[in-house]
């Protein structure tokens, strides 16, 4: 099983990463602290332009340096809603989702954000079902990009 240092370094490796101080948000940022872990070998680095955030005010880049509480699964998402309403809801949620996205979530085999569990209950509640979606279970991860 890979360190968390070597995640780090594979991340910093092949994504992309921050290198602008001058965000308030940098300090509690997990794409700026993947420009410490870029390796030295590394030519060239895919950066987020320091004068898009400025002009911008925000950036829509951030992560949390903290792992954050992710959904997975949706597998008994269905088993408590009304069949007429878990139709609505799951085309729905393909729609918003795309047909791969959603299958990858349900399945479990892609993590579900903090943002998409947003998704998740405004779509639920846009069908007219009181009750929070329930993901098949949580784990806590960082939250790439």
């Amino acid at each position: 099983m890979n360190s968390e240092i070597e995640i780090f370094r594979e991340k910093a490796r092949k994504g992309f990463v921050c290198q602008y101080d001058g965000c308030p948000k940098s300090g509690e940022c997990l794409i700026r602290m993947l420009a410490d872990y870029v390796p030295a070998d590394n030519h060239l680095v895919q950066c987020v332009n320091p004068a898009w955030v400025r002009a911008k005010g925000e950036c829509g880049f951030f992560r949390p340096k903290s792992k954050v509480r992710m959904g997975r699964g949706l597998l008994g998402m269905f088993d408590d809603i009304p069949y007429a309403k878990a139709i609505v809801l799951r085309k729905e949620l393909l729609a918003t989702f795309t047909r791969k996205g959603f299958y990858a979530m349900r399945n479990g085999t892609r993590l579900i954000s903090p943002e998409e569990q947003q998704v998740f209950a405004d779509v639920f509640k846009s069908c007219g079902i009181a009750e929070a979606p329930r993901f098949d279970s949580y784990v806590d991860e960082y939250w790439w990009l």
